[in-house]
């Protein structure tokens, strides 16, 4: 799959590169992260003569990124080709990671977050002022991570009840006709998944680490992918302990 990525003494024509990567948006295709040589043809030439391209590249679609939880493409040794081949490697395991803890901002439009704060901060600790100020922020961090994942760990199964509510009560009514019961009811549950889907919408645009210029629009499916993008990219799925590749994760 060509790229315009190559060192020689000649650039590449930019028309197929262009076309290519017109191919790839237009099919809606990810590019995925390849470890390894960061060339993956040779002419194999020496000195002045030699020419070095990206001709390889690793691309899958939303579909089947989002079927596996950890994926990742690296190059294998080039022995008799002039190509290094790909090597793709996935898995649907959960790997578990340990992340440092960050304040989201998102947590602060919740009326809940100040209250959990409030109590986490009033516990008695005895010592020193320095060491009465680190106990506590211990404390709180573990009280806010344990309330994030209540409240916004489940942020998606939270909308899917709300859609799902909205939903009945609006196949009720077009069973047995508007009444004001039924209408209450409805606005409620309309407001309960407005407020399930904002979650949700703050979630992923905070995990997703981007400056996002789209604040007016809901788009969670693209922030969702972000986020899997840059996990993909980050994993760590082998190693290599002199000649021996180990890929177990234990």
């Amino acid at each position: 799959m060509g790229s315009n990525e190559c060192k020689g003494p000649r650039l590449p024509c930019t028309t197929p590169s262009q076309d290519f990567l017109s191919f790839s948006e237009e099919a809606n295709l990810v590019h995925l992260v390849t470890r390894g040589a960061k060339f993956t043809w040779s002419n194999k030439r020496r000195s002045s003569t030699l020419t070095e391209k990206r001709l390889d590249k690793s691309l899958c679609n939303d579909d089947w990124l989002s079927a596996w939880n950890i994926v990742s493409y690296c190059t294998l040794p080039r022995i008799s080709s002039d190509h290094h081949s790909l090597l793709p490697c996935s898995s649907s395991s959960m790997v578990k990671r340990i992340t440092p803890f960050r304040f989201l901002k998102m947590w602060m439009k919740h009326p809940d977050c100040s209250r959990v704060i409030d109590e986490a901060w009033k516990e008695e600790i005895v010592g020193c002022p320095m060491f009465i100020l680190s106990e506590k922020l211990k404390r709180l961090k573990v009280n806010l991570k344990n309330w994030n994942w209540d409240v916004f760990g489940n942020s998606h199964h939270r909308v899917q009840e709300a859609l799902s509510t909205v939903e009945n009560i609006q196949s009720c009514i077009n069973n047995d006709g508007p009444n004001e019961d039924f209408l209450d009811q409805k606005g409620i549950a309309q407001l309960n998944l407005l407020k399930a889907l904002n979650m949700e919408e703050y979630f992923w645009k905070e995990n997703n680490r981007i400056n996002c210029h789209m604040s007016g629009d809901r788009n969670t499916s693209f922030f969702h992918k972000i986020t899997k993008i840059r996990q993909v990219s980050k994993s760590m799925i082998m190693l290599k302990d002199g000649d021996i590749i180990i890929s177990n994760q234990e």
